[in-house]
């Protein structure tokens, strides 16, 4: 089967703080009262009856939601049991003036979930809005990450079926680092309009373990597309990787579908 081979170093870390406290405080999403305003990060509309975003979520994105302060209530109604463990949505190492066009890492799955949810929207799973299957890696017919990558099944990579070494932010690339979502031109597809579903950061998928036998917190998820540490091999879109629910890491970021 397809694995993954990334060069990052796989570091871990807790959850710390608080998310609540303040006037005005939020009980829905973006746009209602006290819960800031929707980001304006546009999105594709894919056959199949659903859209993707066209870039990774930046840093200003996130910067909104973390502004948010959730009525204690509405969070512990809102979250998924999975995340019960969530106190603090706040990246590691987010620094004070964080480069707004960079995307968002350092991220674990509860934070790219709340964040989809919040700004109106999901975290890709199964086309039709469940989560999917993690045995549900390469099937365009099913899978809302996936399909958009392949452009329909019918692509390796999202601009063709052959490895471009520079076409996207990959090891070989040779860029060495995060760049600005949606910069690099040649990283376009599978659908006209969608950026960096190869290479820049990973991106967490609703597709995890349910095995009651594992802590929620340490039960895997996907992560979807490589990174710029990647190699080619593992910037294909049917590349199979996984980490812990709470898994945070500096190349390992967010992606948000939709249904119309």
């Amino acid at each position: 089967s397809d694995t993954a081979t990334d060069t990052s170093s796989d570091t871990s870390s807790s959850d710390s703080g608080s998310t609540t406290g303040g006037a005005d405080e939020c009980a829905g999403v973006c746009g209602a009262l006290g819960c800031g305003d929707c980001p304006d990060n546009a999105s594709v509309n894919i056959p199949g009856n659903y859209s993707i975003n066209s870039t990774e979520v930046r840093n200003s994105d996130y910067s909104s939601f973390l502004d948010v302060a959730f009525t204690p209530e509405f969070l512990a109604g809102w979250l998924p049991a999975e995340c019960d463990w969530k106190v603090n949505f706040t990246p590691d190492d987010w620094p004070a003036n964080p480069a707004v066009n960079a995307p968002v890492t350092d991220v674990d799955w509860c934070d790219a979930w709340a964040y989809c949810e919040w700004s109106g929207q999901q975290l890709c799973g199964k086309i039709g809005g469940d989560p999917a299957l993690l045995t549900d890696l390469q099937n365009p017919a099913t899978n809302q990450w996936y399909k958009a990558c392949t452009g329909g099944g019918v692509k390796n990579y999202p601009y063709g079926l052959n490895y471009m070494a520079a076409a996207c932010n990959g090891v070989d690339a040779g860029l060495g680092q995060i760049i600005d979502v949606g910069t690099l031109l040649t990283c376009v597809g599978g659908y006209a309009g969608i950026y960096d579903m190869s290479g820049n950061v990973w991106e967490w998928e609703n597709a995890c373990n349910t095995d009651p036998m594992v802590a929620v917190e340490d039960q895997d998820c996907r992560q979807r597309g490589g990174s710029f540490y990647s190699n080619g091999p593992t910037l294909r879109c049917g590349i199979d990787s996984v980490r812990p629910r709470n898994f945070r890491n500096n190349n390992l970021g967010i992606r948000c579908c939709d249904m119309p």
